[in-house]
């Protein structure tokens, strides 16, 4: 209180470098989120294809249509198995609803069993239900406002034209808005039994090619005791059964594999570079480095003013003070003052969430399920950042 310049920017330098580590923190953690909230999720994984001979050796994240289908039925471990498509080079989707008429990204065509390997919180429909009838589609709740404002989407039948011929398709089910993170992006659904793009996808020289045609993403979900070591030779010898000659006609070598979908967002570098936690990596260092930098800052302001409290070191030291005694002090005095820093950072993330939400192109709320998390990063940040900040000036 008595030298308030020198405290307001020990305490504003420290809020704001709290402050932006724990908005990367939150950018980590939310990162960290993806895929983990399946029911069942230790047991759910993308078959991806392993290529060689002249096509190079490379694993790709996709299959052939039949393959997760055949295999199901010969394999008693595979409980269910899903697959879905975004129709090859179409990027956009024409939808019209009476005199609306506007492009969509990111329009699935899927198994009726994808809501059994997935799980997705329903605002409207069933999910075990939603895609079982030919020309169904499921929405995501920002389409459907989009679409029809506040009133009910069920049973509504928008026309959509996937770049193949167009269709009418009945609604089946809106999800919630508030999803959790996943690395399967869609704005819609529609059946694989569908007209349109579908019926292409049901076509002999698809649905009956073990060998090429790899653009299908397939998962199958094991029962619960087994593990994908054990479930991969199987797949593999009854892959090679129906593709043999396939392969052996186009001079091809393939072989499955499979990824665990836990792990697809962060760990998968299948046709992408490098893997997206190495750049988890980065952000985490960049926090610490921020951090360490506002602790650099304050240890050498304090050390710039301890020539000031000379005289007060002396006379507590003539009445008997002990060096571990005034250590505590200055130690304790800091931790008083990254407390209020980190009070102060509180506020400072809550105004700043908006701006880095739209920097980042994410959706991060400290919502109730993150209350944990944030509380733990709090009472470790305040005692990393005291340590740090204070040891130096307090043994000087």
């Amino acid at each position: 209180m008595r030298d308030k310049a020198y405290s307001f920017i020990n305490i504003f330098g420290l809020s704001v470098g709290v402050t932006c580590c724990l908005l990367l923190a939150l950018y980590i953690q939310d990162e960290m989120t993806y895929d983990k909230h399946h029911n069942g999720v230790d047991n759910i994984y993308r078959v991806t294809s392993i290529m060689g001979g002249k096509f190079g050796n490379r694993v790709m994240r996709n299959t052939s249509a039949p393959i997760v289908w055949g295999i199901k039925d010969e394999i008693p471990e595979i409980d269910v198995v899903a697959r879905y498509v975004n129709p090859p080079s179409v990027a956009l989707n024409l939808i019209t609803y009476e005199d609306d008429q506007f492009y969509e990204s990111d329009g699935y065509i899927a198994d009726s069993t994808l809501f059994q390997v997935f799980t997705y919180d329903f605002k409207e429909g069933n999910a075990a239900t939603a895609l079982t009838d030919a020309n169904s589609v499921v929405l995501t709740d920002a389409l459907a406002t989009k679409l029809f404002g506040n009133e009910s989407a069920l049973n509504k039948v928008i026309h959509i034209n996937q770049g193949g011929p167009s269709a009418d398709f009945k609604v089946t089910g809106v999800l919630s808005a508030e999803q959790k993170n996943s690395h399967v992006e869609a704005n819609f659904f529609v059946s694989m039994t569908s007209s349109g793009w579908a019926e292409y996808l049901r076509s002999p020289n698809v649905i009956d090619e073990w060998a090429g045609q790899n653009f299908m993403f397939s998962y199958i979900k094991l029962k619960p005791g087994n593990i994908p070591e054990n479930v991969i030779p199987k797949m593999n010898t009854v892959f090679q059964k129906h593709a043999a000659e396939d392969l052996k006609a186009l001079g091809m070598q393939k072989s499955l594999g499979l990824e665990a979908v836990k792990d697809i967002y962060l760990y998968s570098s299948y046709g992408d570079g490098s893997p997206r936690v190495t750049y988890l990596y980065v952000i985490g260092s960049i926090a610490v480095i921020i951090l360490l930098i506002a602790c650099i800052n304050f240890m050498n302001l304090s050390t710039a003013k301890a020539t000031k409290r000379a005289n007060e070191v002396g006379l507590r030291k003539t009445l008997g003070a002990y060096r571990s005694s005034l250590v505590m002090q200055f130690l304790g005095e800091v931790m008083i003052v990254v407390s209020i820093a980190i009070v102060l950072s509180l506020i400072l993330v809550q105004v700043m969430l908006p701006v880095f939400n739209a920097l980042t192109m994410k959706n991060i709320t400290v919502s109730d399920d993150k209350m944990f998390f944030f509380a733990g990063a709090l009472v470790v940040l305040t005692i990393i950042t005291g340590l740090v900040a204070g040891s130096y000036p307090a043994f000087y």
